[in-house]
């Protein structure tokens, strides 16, 4: 894992190097042709080879470097669990760590019971570093500070956009972790940016990769918004919010027309042209060759379905009723992957569905015969709505990316990531879902992305644990303390019951002289 670069072992060695040394000890203790395998472990378990040769296995773990990743022990366990079934023999396993367990070793304690010993690279975690670079107001930053030497530290850090230098400021940083405020001349423009953290003296900083941090800040996106029909105040007033664009006309073209200059069509009581080929949001309508059709008229209380789908999420239909409306029929449900999202008497009413990757939500009623519209479902149901069609309403933050875990962003197929060290293999990964993208970052900068005709920047950090160096103490060693402790309390002895001894006999030496004698001298 990333902490495994720290370098503060004697004479600057890392903890990676001091890693090495352990391994090659247990390479000479093994008799000759010992089967075995090495894995590299940080957010999962990454087989490097088989052993068939231990020495030229151990020219190739030496050609390797830590991952700018934190470590997962439960992927890791459930890794090596797997290639234990599949290998169908009993292995001895030998953890080399710095101690960063997060589990500490509880997990891979249960894949190897017994056969697993973990040897500790000795670490103090003396270390200073920076994480979580945040834009609280326009021209405001907060960072992270760590700080993990007994006393107080003297730091200083300069934010910089564009190899210009921003903002400077140093200041004491106490023990532990801290937060820190930087108010900007200006505010911050879209673009990426670096901190960096540097300290008095020598010895401060052991971790470099943990000096830096990255944002990314992206400019406001428009989502452009087609409203279809007669008017209404409902969709009026769930519409007028910052960052959505509306036109409003009394009907749809009814030939050749795809929408194309839009994010979301809403067609409320109009007809729905079949060359549509963005998302929409139909009520009392749908398009033609739909795999839905009107049903009879319903009435009553909305009730919910076991339906999984996202436009569900935090949605309570609660005492929703919808005075005439008409029940939707679905055809060719398990071919169209049509999913109800809510009936009146068991009879569908909302249902959604995919089709060429594009979101359609058919509504069988409409808000102005229903109480939906002044309900608290309705506000919750249509940000959802517009969460999982407009990628431009994306949080801003969610282009700022953790190394080892994956980030999914709206995307097109068009996405890419364009520049500098970003189109090299291996830093990034990037995975087409549908209408979103999997991102996978696996060294920490700053990149740049394209979709379409829209354009921004990526931040990737490394795991804020990973700059906090101190080794946690591993359960097996817990358990030793506590033991200690416990044997200590059965062996440790009280005065007390001889000391109410000692009071007995005195009073009991008093009763004798009472009754058989006097004191002296009375």
């Amino acid at each position: 894992s990333a902490g495994m670069a720290a370098e503060d072992g004697p004479e600057g060695l890392s903890r990676w190097d001091r890693a090495l040394l352990l391994l090659e000890e247990e390479v000479a203790a093994l008799p000759p042709e010992t089967p075995g395998a090495v894995f590299l472990c940080a957010a999962g378990a990454e087989l490097l080879e088989k052993a068939g040769d231990w020495q030229r296995l151990l020219q190739k773990v030496q050609r390797e470097r830590p991952r700018y990743e934190g470590f997962d022990e439960e992927t890791v366990a459930n890794d090596l669990e797997l290639w234990r079934v599949k290998e169908e023999r009993s292995w001895e396993a030998v953890l080399i760590t710095d101690g960063g367990l997060d589990l500490e070793g509880r997990r891979l304690r249960q894949v190897f019971g017994d056969t697993l010993r973990i040897r500790v690279i000795p670490a103090g975690g003396y270390n200073l570093a920076v994480t979580g670079l945040r834009l609280v107001a326009p021209d405001l930053l907060q960072v992270r500070i760590v700080n993990g030497w007994p006393v107080a530290k003297t730091v200083t850090l300069q934010v910089k956009g564009d190899d210009r230098l921003l903002a400077e400021e140093s200041w004491p940083a106490a023990p532990g972790t801290s937060y820190h405020r930087l108010t900007l001349p200006e505010p911050l423009a879209p673009g990426g940016y670096e901190a960096v953290l540097t300290a008095a003296g020598e010895g401060g900083i052991i971790f470099p990769p943990g000096s830096r941090a990255y944002l990314a800040v992206n400019p406001p996106r428009t989502a452009r918004v087609l409203l279809a029909g007669p008017g209404n105040p409902f969709l009026r007033a769930a519409l007028r919010r910052p960052g959505v664009e509306v036109t409003e006309v009394p009907a749809l073209p009814a030939a050749q027309f795809t929408g194309k200059d839009w994010d979301l069509v809403i067609a409320d009581r109009v007809p729905v042209p079949a060359e549509l080929d963005v998302d929409l949001l139909a009520f009392l309508t749908a398009p033609p060759g739909a795999p839905v059709r009107p049903g009879p008229r319903v009435a009553g209380r909305l009730e919910g379905t076991d339906s999984p789908h996202p436009l569900l999420r935090f949605v309570d239909w609660g005492e929703t009723t919808i005075g005439e409306g008409q029940g939707l029929i679905i055809e060719r449900r398990e071919e169209s992957g049509v999913q109800v999202l809510a009936e009146v008497d068991g009879r569908p009413v909302a249902v959604a569905w995919e089709e060429k990757e594009r979101l359609r939500v058919v509504l069988g009623f409409s808000l102005l015969t229903s109480e939906l519209g002044v309900t608290g479902a309705w506000p919750v149901f249509f940000q959802n709505l517009l969460a999982y069609c407009l990628p431009q309403l994306t949080g801003p933050m969610a282009y700022n990316l953790t190394i080892g875990e994956p980030a999914v962003l709206p995307a097109s197929r068009l996405f890419r990531i364009l520049d500098g060290e970003g189109a090299r293999a291996g830093v990034f990964t990037v995975e087409h879902r549908g209408r979103h993208v999997v991102l996978r970052a696996s060294r920490p900068g700053i990149f740049r992305w394209t979709d379409g005709q829209e354009h921004g920047v990526l931040a990737a950090n490394i795991p804020a644990g990973e700059v906090e160096l101190k080794p946690r103490f591993l359960a097996e060693e817990e358990k030793r303390r506590t033991e200690a402790a416990a044997v200590l309390k059965t062996d440790s002895f009280s005065l007390t019951e001889y000391f109410l001894l000692l009071v007995l006999f005195f009073l009991g030496m008093e009763w004798y002289l009472w009754r058989h004698g006097r004191w002296p001298g009375r």
